[in-house]
């Protein structure tokens, strides 16, 4: 299936406007899970540690009033089992948090001094374990015992009530008794005051989730308008591009009337179109050119046409030319024979002449002592005229070529002209010599 470059470009930017979206959704809300968790978290810090300033107040408090009944056993007021006792009983006494609040001591050894007075007072405890298994008065003792005191957490029952609870007890030494003081809160509260927390906490979540959602409901419908925008903006010029090489397909490259100006730009869309423009111009020009070229091939056509007409006109004239040439040329063959048979009538007379000299020459062989010099003309003679004759021959040979070669007739009846005046010549000769002799 075809997809348009517009619903790309759309599908691009949605998709990556969708994935950051996404990204960013996750990460909010990672954040505010996590930062819901540190606020439940640091409510419950927050309780437990007013819990234990708290417990650290009450607790000084009634150290303090151990230490007031120490101190008159220090000035001799009291002894220190009278002491003893004052404290305990000042302590057992008091009470906070609306009376819910009270103390206890145990000594080191976890002989149990004040609670509540009940029937554990004067007994040990050291043993004593939660429904956890926790040696609590051990571990109250233990910290206790350490540089600032400590908070020891178990399970224990409210006053009057069988079902442990989660509780949280602080204790501190005295020294000069011996004694571990203490006093705790249960903390069940805090859990259900967290749970109350962690509820409204979430219920904040959800709403900040539900208005995030909204938000990027919003945000996504936004990019795809944006999206939607800038794919027109950047398709509508390579459209209209794409519109006008389609009809430079068609061959057809006059200037458009559809072109709309709006989509140019400074961009290397813009630098396309001016690219268009100027591709259109030059093949405009350029077909001009190729038909005014087509039309001068034309009528230079028209003249060629006329032109080849008197061609062949004068073809015709010089062909008429040639058939009187040709009948010229059989009559100099007619002639080149005649003068043939006349020269080898010649070349006969001229054998008979050379007989007679030698009949000449046997004549006068008497005087040949004389007529030495004579002789030797003679000879001469006879040499010439065996020349004559070989000339004669190749005469023959020649006029025979002319009837294969008739550019050649002309040079070939001045060369038997002028050997016929050579022989008219040499046969004067001869007779002279012949009449010297």
């Amino acid at each position: 299936m075809k997809i348009s470059l517009k619903n790309k470009v759309i599908f691009v930017v949605v998709a990556i406007s969708l994935l950051t979206t996404l990204c960013i959704g996750i990460m909010m809300v990672y954040s505010m899970v996590d930062e819901s968790k540190r606020q439940v978290e640091n409510y419950r810090a927050t309780l437990t540690q007013d819990i234990e300033k708290q417990l650290k107040d009450q607790t000084e408090s009634a150290v303090s009033v151990i230490n007031y009944v120490y101190s008159l056993q220090q000035n001799g007021t009291l002894t220190e089992e009278q002491a003893k006792k004052e404290a305990a009983d000042r302590v057992r006494a008091m009470r906070y948090d609306n009376g819910a609040g009270y103390f206890w001591i145990d000594t080191y050894d976890g002989v149990n001094v004040v609670l509540l007075g009940r029937p554990t007072e004067g007994k040990s405890r050291i043993n004593s374990v939660d429904p956890n298994g926790t040696r609590f008065i051990e571990e109250m003792i233990k910290n206790g015992r350490k540089d600032g005191g400590g908070f020891t957490d178990l399970m224990f029952a409210k006053p009057g009530e069988d079902t442990p609870l989660p509780k949280r007890n602080y204790t501190v030494a005295f020294a000069p008794y011996q004694w571990v003081l203490g006093t705790g809160v249960w903390i069940d509260y805090i859990d259900t005051m967290v749970a109350q927390q962690e509820e409204e906490a979430n219920a904040a979540l959800w709403s900040g989730l539900m208005k995030m959602g909204a938000f990027v409901l919003v945000l996504q419908i936004l990019f795809i308008f944006i999206g939607y925008v800038f794919a027109n903006k950047i398709i509508q010029p390579i459209i209209s591009v794409t519109d006008r090489l389609k009809v430079f397909a068609t061959g057809d490259f006059r200037t458009a009337s559809g072109d709309d100006a709006r989509f140019d730009s400074n961009d290397e869309i813009g630098e396309m179109r001016q690219a268009m423009r100027t591709l259109q111009s030059n093949i405009s020009n350029m077909m001009k050119k190729v038909m005014d070229t087509a039309q001068q091939v034309t009528d230079s056509a028209g003249q060629l046409n006329d032109s080849a007409s008197q061609s062949a006109e004068v073809s015709n004239s010089v062909a008429n030319s040639m058939v009187n040439v040709a009948g010229n040329c059989s009559e100099q063959f007619t002639e080149i024979e005649t003068a043939n048979g006349q020269v080898e009538t010649l070349g006969q007379h001229m054998m008979n002449f050379v007989n007679t000299i030698q009949h000449s020459s046997e004549v006068v062989q008497v005087t040949q002592e004389k007529a030495v010099a004579e002789a030797k003309t003679v000879d001469g003679a006879v040499e010439q005229m065996k020349l004559i004759q070989t000339s004669v021959t190749q005469s023959a040979a020649v006029i025979t070529e002319l009837g294969e070669e008739s550019d050649r007739i002309g040079k070939i009846v001045d060369t038997i002209s002028s050997i016929a005046a050579q022989t008219n010549l040499l046969a004067l000769n001869a007779a002279i010599e012949a009449a010297r002799a």
